[in-house]
């Protein structure tokens, strides 16, 4: 029995460290970039990552000289679309936390644990917003022709697609008028997170970035050096959370 009883203490105790370790891995990871030498540039295409604490999202123009984003995701794929509209951001994430979640107040216990522990599939959240304003809820960058290519390619990689290469649209789930979610690739797990998958993009792109990016913070870790600038919560003027 005491034999038993000291092994049951060993593995609680090692379930109770796994969130502490994860902690620790994560901050290390966060500290030590890959592109170390990246040139920041100050000017180009201008995009913004956007936080609202925990989750982040790509602004993107809507249209460049790269990419017309109307012709991926039009606007009959969303309620109402102002024609005032500057910019679309893009989110990936757990869809059952997405479909099931639209306030953090509705947040259930299953839906956290089926998202953390890779139980359920992912989707793409699609906004239409107004050009950001600035203040503490993200960063804006400029990054090179070639770059935005590179990241749109990896956006829209990030999609389901059907028979026809189209975006498959998850019909009437959108929270607002003005924004619409999409079958994606992947499944959410607590190394594959939103952010990471934001993370992904810029290091693809040659962003100087922490080698894993599970958290918002790990995100601006870095960001935060490049511009002096950084947009306002675009909740209040988009109508999103």
């Amino acid at each position: 029995m005491r034999h038993l009883t000291r092994n049951i203490t060993k593995v609680v105790l090692f379930l109770l460290s796994l969130p502490v370790i994860y902690l620790l891995v994560a901050v290390l990871l966060t500290v030590f970039p890959v592109n170390r030498d990246a040139l920041v540039l100050n000017d180009g295409v201008e995009i913004t990552i956007w936080s609202n604490g925990v989750h982040t999202d790509y602004i993107l123009p809507i249209k460049s000289e790269d990419i017309d984003w109307r012709e991926y995701f039009p606007f009959s794929h969303f309620r109402k679309v102002h024609s005032s509209v500057t910019h679309i951001a893009f989110g990936w994430g757990d869809k059952g936390f997405y479909l099931e979640t639209p306030t953090w107040s509705e947040l259930k216990i299953s839906t956290a644990f089926n998202a953390l522990f890779m139980m359920g599939s992912s989707a793409m959240h699609v906004t239409y917003i107004k050009k950001p304003k600035y203040s503490e809820n993200g960063r804006r960058i400029f990054i090179s022709s070639s770059q935005y290519t590179k990241l749109a390619r990896y956006i829209l990689n990030s999609f389901q697609t059907d028979s026809n290469n189209q975006r498959i649209l998850i019909e009437n789930q959108g929270y607002w008028d003005n924004d619409a979610f999409y079958e994606a690739k992947g499944s959410y797990n607590i190394y594959n997170t939103c952010n990471e998958w934001t993370g992904t993009g810029l290091r693809k792109i040659g962003i100087k970035l922490g080698i894993w990016t599970p958290f918002a913070e790990s995100i601006f870790f870095y960001l935060s050096s490049l511009h002096d600038t950084s947009p306002e919560s675009w909740t209040s003027q988009n109508g999103a959370r």
